[in-house]
């Protein structure tokens, strides 16, 4: 009897510990899985052949970003339907994520929703377990949301689908000039700054090919793209801004780097415009603080 004891002990003993590595779940309705040797995170990265690295919720489950949420705001609608608003009470992450690039918002259907780097965060509804990247590149608005990405794809109503950094800021190119003949430098690098970028990262919808990185009139590494060195404009003030677009100034015709073709030849065919440069400033660019 003695010894039935001691091993039904034993075997609540395991069992214990097992359910120590179990699932479980917290007041916001998401499982987190609990390891005390590797900690307990609620966002996380996972790697997969093709992707590359990328951030999951809780349960290992894809969390992707709207092309169309480049200004930070989310929408309330039947994509709700198709796309849950991912939310979690605490931020927990592994070292290779910085914690404060996280943020909480209220999403289009009034309710908190976590963002990253100012981009709403979202579950897809095809994907029914970890590993499962079925919304990648759905309607070429909708992209796993990586952690490091350099280029992303923001969506404008004015433009189309066009090219932003990490952080929803527009990018530019100076029409005729390509990278092996360089015309934005001295006085134009105040009003256009280069944007400077030390690797390639770049979602589903664009080719990495088509990035090059090269060696800027500033003396710093920048990414062009076909061949147009990438540039931000000194008046977008806030993500998702696109107040340079076709404009004429002293150093020439801007553009955003737009994804439609169309849009992109009606663009080069531009021959003046009546915007001016602004006026010298002596306050630093908005995205150049912490971009």
């Amino acid at each position: 009897m003695k010894k039935a004891l001691t091993v039904i002990s034993i075997v609540v003993l395991f069992t214990a510990l097992g359910m120590a590595q179990s699932w479980s779940t917290n007041s916001t309705g998401a499982s987190t899985q609990i390891n005390s040797n590797v900690g307990s995170y609620t966002i996380n990265v996972s790697y997969k052949s093709g992707i590359g690295n990328y951030l999951v919720g809780p349960t290992g489950m894809t969390l992707y970003y709207f092309t169309e949420n480049a200004n930070g705001k989310t929408f309330n609608g039947t994509y709700l339907d198709f796309w849950s608003p991912f939310y979690v009470s605490k931020i927990v992450v592994p070292s290779e994520l910085n914690s404060k690039e996280f943020s909480v918002i209220t999403g289009g259907n009034g309710k908190p929703q976590m963002a990253y780097k100012g981009w709403p965060l979202y579950y897809y509804i095809g994907d029914n377990k970890p590993g499962e990247t079925n919304g990648q590149g759905f309607k070429g608005l909708w992209y796993v949301m990586k952690p490091d990405y350099t280029v992303m794809i923001a969506t404008n109503a004015k433009v189309g689908n066009y090219l932003v950094n990490a952080y929803g800021m527009t990018l530019y190119y100076l029409q005729g000039e390509t990278i092996n003949d360089l015309k934005c430098n001295g006085m134009c690098l105040s009003f256009w700054p280069a944007f400077n970028a030390s690797r390639i990262v770049v979602p589903s919808g664009l080719k990495a090919s088509s990035f090059k990185l090269f060696t800027g009139m500033d003396g710093k590494s920048q990414i062009s793209y076909d061949g147009h060195s990438l540039y931000y404009f000194i008046r977008d003030a806030k993500r998702r801004d696109i107040t340079g677009n076709n404009l004429r100034d002293p150093f020439g015709l801007w553009h955003v780097v737009t994804l439609n073709s169309e849009t992109t030849a009606q663009q080069n065919t531009i021959s003046n415009n009546t915007n001016t440069t602004p006026s010298p400033t002596n306050s630093t660019p908005s995205y150049n603080s912490g971009y």
